[in-house]
């Protein structure tokens, strides 16, 4: 307590009150996440799918057409707020989510024409990505329109904005950079990035390993609760420009 009485002011600076919430508004937050999980089944099972994912925010946009899929592995999650993720299948296209995916706000996925989108297991694609398994229109007269599947494989890590292109197989632990093009395949424990997206680097991991996901597998509502930063990170003096000369 400082002279002017007020728990949260020291030497001048307004430090970070607690994170702890009262009892009643956790009590509020596990209604809502239950309520919201409820919805989420009904919303799903209206489309045919009888396995629901984690919806974080509102629900995404589904538009799967007669004789197409889209279905999702266990502990799944789908965040969709402020921008709405959408998933699209047509002419006896499918979409199949593995398990323990995470997918971000914005993310676009169009399988069309029979073509098939496989993510595997443990994947996380970041906000706004785009996995589109046609081109639609003709680059030249004569040429056929391109249509393939696009295969992600397990515990692979797809950056923000990043276009995974129609017949592209991503190998297992492999790292696509965010605003990436991915026009060609992807070896297994690969970095890839640029446009078009070339390897980097490749690196070394055992077959059953899986990215550290803390921050993926807590409640949307605990993730409100992270703590602040303290006052002692926050008096830390700015890092110059020259420190990041080498970058």
């Amino acid at each position: 307590m400082n002279e002017k009485g007020d728990p949260r002011r020291e030497n001048g600076l307004l430090l970070p009150a607690s994170t702890e919430l009262p009892p009643w508004r956790k009590y509020l937050r596990r209604l809502r996440d239950r309520a919201r999980n409820w919805h989420a089944r009904i919303f799903f099972a209206r489309h045919g799918i009888h396995r629901a994912p984690e919806i974080i925010a509102q629900m995404p946009l589904l538009e799967i057409m007669r004789g197409s899929s889209l279905s999702f592995g266990e502990r799944s999650k789908v965040w969709s707020s402020n921008v709405q993720t959408v998933f699209y299948a047509n002419h006896r296209s499918a979409i199949v989510v593995g398990h323990h995916v995470s997918i971000n706000q914005g993310v676009l996925f169009i399988a069309d024409n029979g073509s098939t989108i496989t993510i595997g297991d443990h994947t996380r694609i970041g906000a706004q990505s785009q996995l589109v398994t046609t081109g639609y229109h003709q680059v030249a007269p004569g040429e056929p329109i391109k249509t393939a599947p696009i295969i992600v494989g397990r515990n692979v890590l797809i950056g923000r904005r990043a276009n995974i292109m129609p017949g592209v197989t991503i190998g297992m632990h492999s790292v696509v950079a965010a605003c990436s093009v991915v026009t060609k395949d992807v070896p297994p424990r690969s970095f890839v990035a640029g446009n078009p997206a070339v390897v980097k680097r490749t690196f070394e991991c055992p077959d059953d390993w899986i990215r550290d996901s803390e921050f993926y597998t807590v409640a949307h509502a605990t993730v409100l609760e992270l703590p602040l930063p303290t006052a002692e990170i926050a008096l830390q003096p700015a890092v110059p420009d020259e420190e990041f000369s080498h970058v």
